[in-house]
């Protein structure tokens, strides 16, 4: 790299040191096709902050290139593909460009290529993991020290910045060889300061502070709520949009596809007929119709297609969307609601699974998974490890008649009502002045308790083979149903057909009961089957992890439950990673007797009898 003063005297010379410098012979460039990047950099005596204005690039362009004032303004209207706008700060009236030009927007230099930018990016170059600048990610805005290291790094950097750093203006042209010491010299200086705008240095990043205070404040408010206000929709929405916000005050905004769909989601929309062409959110949401002639064309131009002679009108986009759109100047977001968690207002646009993927690398249901204090992490969230199972989620027990269900323990003291639920009170929510109603300990120990009977009858596992029957003799009904009377006898021909059973001691009851309702800190671990498809386990370590819940309440909770499980003939051998394990082990005797050709029995579902002296009953089909 080389510098010079803008004049010819200055550019050859400087050409020609660069040739000797690089030890490059003249002659090497008679052979191929060679480029040269040259470049203008227009600097504040004061330090200052300069920087492009959006509504002169044509200006700039005209004079760049050298081009008459109709290809100009072809060539930098938003909707060619030649162009691309690289806006400021969230700034819409101040921003650079990048135009690859057609063959007649060339000039007469041959440009390939020309760039409009300022250095004001230099403060916060950063290349790492695909960025070349800083990069917050949503993983990093939903962490719990708010702050995030990256907020608080560029704060820093923007605050020293008011002191210490300006930023200059810069024109590059990308043109062949013999070009090189002529193009951007005859630049007119009425037009470049026409094109500036100036801005003092504690103006200047003092609104990029205040901007990243504003998107930094709003999730740490998020942070500080509730994990159930925060893992909804539109708060997630508005977390993304926020790190969107954040990346796009010091970078070009993302535009690619899933940044189109969290702009859609989280920027105001309004009638194609209200929104200015300048300020579409980007490229092409502008329905509009166009007048395009022969004489609009020109050779070699990749994004336009041949027409006949006539002139034609072309449609463009979907008259009957709203169109998204930066209004006022600025990148401003769609209404938010600060209630509880702060969200997006409800019955907005959302982003699809593919754009929510995008930003936060995991669906929905994996984010409530990571974030809802239910201790169950998903196995994608842990160990990367492919899953094998394709169980669907069970639902909650149903109550089919009005009638409230009594309850079925008696726990503590009579009434007792559990911590009131969280509660999104906003006034766009549907009845939003009727909170849920607290339930008493007694109701929903008994509500997940039917849950529960349910839920473990549905999970029972089926053998190898899709033509091969269940192991359980129960219909769908009856596994969905909270009846408990399969579990109370001994007769267990009535209710398998396979199925391998041990005359359990209490010790090893307890050692099944606690991987079926574990204490308060538990988290599953990646491979683990059943548990996490369960409402009732689901809503059990919710439950027992909530700091608002006593450890008192939750034992006595647990002691309840256990002895309700004492008046069973016979539970599942629950494991810590499968609620129905089927492996055969020493200790249990199968029914029917069946073993494969090298003597091992083969696999059925284990269960414990409640003491040393059961005895069952089977009585073997035909069909077996």
């Amino acid at each position: 790299m080389t510098w010079h003063q803008p004049d010819a005297n200055s550019a050859d010379l400087a050409f020609h040191r660069f040739l000797h410098d690089s030890r490059l012979p003249p002659d090497l460039f008679t052979v191929g096709e060679w480029y040269v990047d040259v470049g203008i950099e227009i600097s504040s005596n004061d330090g200052a902050c300069l920087q492009w204005l959006t509504d002169t690039h044509n200006l700039v362009v005209q004079q760049a290139l050298v081009i008459d004032e109709h290809h100009a303004a072809r060539v930098t209207d938003l909707g060619s593909s030649k162009y691309s706008r690289d806006t400021v700060s969230h700034l819409t009236a101040v921003s650079g460009f990048r135009i690859v030009p057609g063959v007649l927007a060339q000039g007469i230099y041959a440009c390939k290529y020309l760039q409009a930018y300022t250095t004001d990016k230099s403060i916060v170059y950063n290349n790492d993991d695909g960025h070349h600048a800083k990069f917050l990610t949503t993983r990093e805005a939903m962490a719990v020290d708010q702050p995030t290291p990256t907020i608080s790094g560029l704060h820093t950097i923007y605050d020293r910045a008011t002191r210490y750093n300006g930023s200059n203006a810069r024109l590059e042209a990308r043109v062949p060889l013999q070009w090189a010491t002529s193009v951007l010299l005859e630049l007119n200086p009425a037009i470049l300061k026409r094109s500036l705008c100036i801005f003092t240095r504690k103006e200047w990043w003092s609104f990029r502070i205040l901007r990243l205070q504003a998107a930094s404040t709003v999730i740490s408010w998020q942070v500080a709520a509730a994990s159930e206000f925060r893992v909804n929709e539109q708060a997630l929405t508005l977390t993304a949009a926020c790190v969107w916000l954040i990346n796009g005050l010091h970078t070009r905004p993302e535009d690619g596809p899933g940044a189109r769909r969290l702009m859609d989601a989280a920027l105001p929309v309004a009638e194609a007929d209200e929104v200015s062409p300048d300020d579409v959110a980007y490229r092409r949401s502008l329905p509009q119709k166009r007048t395009i002639s022969r004489d609009d064309r020109e050779e070699g131009d990749e994004d336009e297609e041949e027409v006949p002679d006539e002139e034609e009108e072309e449609e463009e986009g979907d008259s009957s969307d709203g169109v998204t759109h930066n209004s006022n100047g600025c990148i401003f977001l769609r209404r938010i609601k600060f209630v509880n968690a702060p969200r997006f207002r409800i019955g907005g646009p959302t982003m699809a699974d593919a754009a929510f993927r995008y930003w936060f690398k995991m669906s929905l249901d994996q984010v409530e998974a990571n974030f809802l204090r239910t201790g169950i992490i998903d196995k994608k969230l842990v160990a990367r490890i492919r899953s094998t199972s394709n169980k669907r989620r069970l639902p909650r027990i149903m109550n089919w008649n009005n009638d409230p269900l009594p309850d079925m323990f008696d726990i503590g003291i009579p009434g007792r009502r559990l911590p009131s639920p969280v509660h999104d009170d906003g006034s766009d929510v549907g009845d939003a002045g009727t909170p849920p109603p607290q339930m008493t300990v007694n109701a929903f120990v008994s509500d997940l308790f039917r849950t529960f009977v349910s839920n473990i009858k549905a999970k029972s596992p089926n053998p190898r083979g899709s033509t091969n029957a269940s192991y359980l003799k129960i219909n769908d009904d009856e596994r969905l149903s909270c009846d408990e009377a399969i579990f109370k006898t001994f007769a267990l021909s009535q209710t398998f057909r396979h199925v391998s059973y041990k005359q359990a001691t209490k010790e090893e009851w307890k050692r099944a009961f606690q991987w079926l309702f574990p204490d308060r800190g538990y988290k599953t671990t990646s491979g683990v089957q059943n548990y996490p498809d369960c409402t009732y386990f689901r809503e059990w370590l919710k439950f027992v992890n909530n700091g608002e819940n006593s450890e008192e309440l939750i034992r006595e909770a647990r002691t309840a439950i256990w002895l309700r499980l004492r008046s069973w003939c016979w539970i599942p051998d629950a494991r810590q990673d499968k609620m129905w394990p089927t492996t055969p082990l020493p200790g249990f005797h199968r029914l029917p007797a069946s073993t494969k050709p090298n003597g091992k029995p083969y696999p059925a579902p284990r269960i414990l009898l409640k003491g040393p002296n059961a005895v069952v009953s089977f009585v073997e089909d035909d069909e077996q």
